[in-house]
């Protein structure tokens, strides 16, 4: 078991600088999106998608060892990482595990903080888009009228002077 343990201890840390790879790439897109700087963005969207393709092969391997894990202590295959604590006892894996624990967790709840703000930055930004080009290009509103006869809603095409 200790082996377990120690190979657990190597992923964690593993996905533990993984993270704090992610953190940096995910503070570069808010300020892209904050600037609106498209090629930024894109730049810390390719980081962020490469780090996190790190972080889920990965996350494959904590799950192996976790598995075994609460095979080898009786506990279920699904079990959490506190579960498997909670259950191990006490050793110097254990000691070593914990806090790395705790660690990850702080730094995902990080991640999620600033992934929740650049949805909402982006989402702004989409809305913005479509209104603005709802300004210069209007899409005609054509609906049908109750008799089922067609109709055009607007009648003017677009809020700005195009003409030269």
């Amino acid at each position: 078991m200790e082996n377990l343990l120690q190979e657990l201890i190597d992923v964690l840390e593993q996905q533990n600088a993984t993270l704090a790879d992610m953190l940096p790439a995910a503070k570069e897109h808010n300020a892209a999106l904050r600037k609106n700087n498209p090629p930024g963005m894109v730049a810390a969207v390719m980081r962020l998608e490469e780090v996190s393709g790190t972080l889920h092969r990965q996350d494959k391997q904590r799950e192996k060892l976790q598995h075994e894990l609460a095979e080898e202590l009786g506990l279920n295959r699904q079990a959490r990482l506190s579960d498997i604590l909670a259950g191990a006892g006490e050793s110097p894996s254990i000691s070593r595990l914990k806090p790395l624990a705790a660690e990850i967790k702080d730094k995902i709840e990080e991640l999620s903080a600033i992934n929740d703000i650049n949805q909402a930055l982006a989402a702004r930004g989409l809305q913005f888009t479509s209104r603005f080009l709802n300004i210069i290009a209007p899409s005609d509103t054509n609906t049908y009228a109750g008799s089922g006869v067609f109709k055009n809603e607007r009648s003017t095409s677009s809020v700005l002077n195009k003409t030269i």
